[in-house]
């Protein structure tokens, strides 16, 4: 009897012991399973951001930025006098783009927007562009984008062209309204590059920004003018929600380019 006993005992213990061992296992088993699911999980969220279009984009854009910083820091500039100056300095390089106006756009239906100071006058398309009227509280000042917000939209290709007729003093250069335009004109300016070069459209010679003739997929291209001794044009073409590789990229720059080769004195 007490044999049997013991032998009862000693069963339920190797049981017991079992049991422990086998929900050992198993759980030190589901512990791994899930540890690997969850690094196999974190993994793949990481490959996902890394390839998210807007991660590849941005990419993209910085890339950009780099290289182009670093063919600027290269570049030797002159001042307006024909003097070397520093590459962080306002200054012009030596090369002159010259846009074949052979291939701008026709300027049918186009409308006429005229500058009260200068006399000045350009054309502006009309289909598919929209007249933002409260973009600025300057008189002689269009602004004109691809969408009636006035902003990108549905991730869909923007460009926003801004142009205006600018107030200096007699004795302020370009290179001296470039530095304080912001402050003068209330912001609404194109931006300025302190690396510019001479352009020409047409009749038209502009002082433009580095690598003009490149499409504008990214940023803005700028130019300017001294149209008289008081007055600055400049004029401003801003894209976003392109690529490089884009099918239509090009197509805002004809547009620009279009606009530039327009100007005249009426």
């Amino acid at each position: 009897m007490n044999y049997n006993k013991n032998r009862i005992v000693i069963l339920f213990i190797l049981g017991l012991a079992t049991l422990l061992v086998c929900g050992y296992f198993v759980v030190s088993k589901t512990d791994e399973l899930s540890e690997k699911e969850s690094v196999s999980h974190n993994e793949g969220k990481e490959i996902t951001e890394e390839d998210s279009p807007a991660t590849k984009t941005q990419s993209l854009i910085n890339e950009y930025y780099a290289k182009r910083e670093a063919s600027e820091s290269a570049m030797i500039k002159k001042d307006l006098l024909g003097n070397m100056v520093k590459s962080d300095e306002f200054g012009i390089i030596d090369d002159i783009p010259i846009v074949d106006i052979s291939l701008l756009l026709p300027k049918e239906n186009w409308k006429e927007f005229s500058f009260e100071k200068t006399g000045l006058a350009v054309s502006y398309p009309t289909d598919g562009w929209y007249v933002q009227e409260k973009a600025g509280r300057l008189e002689s000042l269009l602004v004109i984008t691809t969408t009636e917000s006035g902003e990108p939209e549905d991730e869909n290709a923007f460009a926003k062209i801004t142009i205006g007729e600018y107030v200096r003093d007699f004795n302020t250069t370009i290179f001296d309204w470039m530095r304080v335009s912001e402050l003068l004109e209330g912001g609404i300016v194109p931006p300025t590059d302190r690396t510019t070069q001479y352009v020409k459209i047409g009749d038209n010679t502009f002082l433009g920004s580095v690598f003009f003739r490149e499409n504008t997929w990214v940023g803005q291209k700028n130019v300017y003018a001294e149209v008289s001794s008081l007055n600055i044009f400049a004029a401003s073409l801003e894209v976003e929600n392109m690529y490089p590789d884009m099918k239509d990229a090009g197509m805002f720059d004809q547009v620009f380019y279009t606009i530039l080769e327009s100007l005249e004195v009426k």
